[in-house]
């Protein structure tokens, strides 16, 4: 790469900077001592631990932005907790139902049984 790298500049670009690993990071890290080439990336959100060698070779352009970036809600929370009480509510709403044929059939059972008590005494 140093070869023909020589009288060129190599522009890197990365999107979602947050989804490097640590490996892809030291690949990168290597790569981005070379003076010619210059590594631009964009980030949301925080980054993975192991990509954080890669980061501090960056310089942060936007500083405000990124601040702003950092309050970001994520919503999967939220989402998997609906999820899960329209489950409760079909699973109580199957669950009534059978718990009401059940109860029907103990109380025939029951008057039933009294009725032939009834009748036998």
């Amino acid at each position: 790469m140093a070869s023909k790298t020589a009288r060129k500049k190599v522009v890197v670009i990365f999107n979602h900077f947050e989804r490097i690993t640590a490996s892809v990071a030291r690949a990168w890290l290597s790569i981005s001592e070379f003076e010619r080439v210059i590594l631009v990336g964009s980030l949301f959100g925080r980054f993975k631990k192991g990509a954080y060698g890669l980061y501090k070779v960056f310089e942060v352009v936007n500083e405000d932005d990124m601040e702003e970036s950092f309050d970001e809600v994520d919503i999967s929370i939220f989402v998997f907790g609906g999820i899960s009480v329209l489950i409760f509510l079909a699973f109580l709403r199957v669950s009534l139902r059978f718990a009401f044929e059940v109860t029907g059939a103990f109380w025939l059972a029951v008057i039933v049984f009294r009725t032939f008590i009834f009748v036998a005494r």
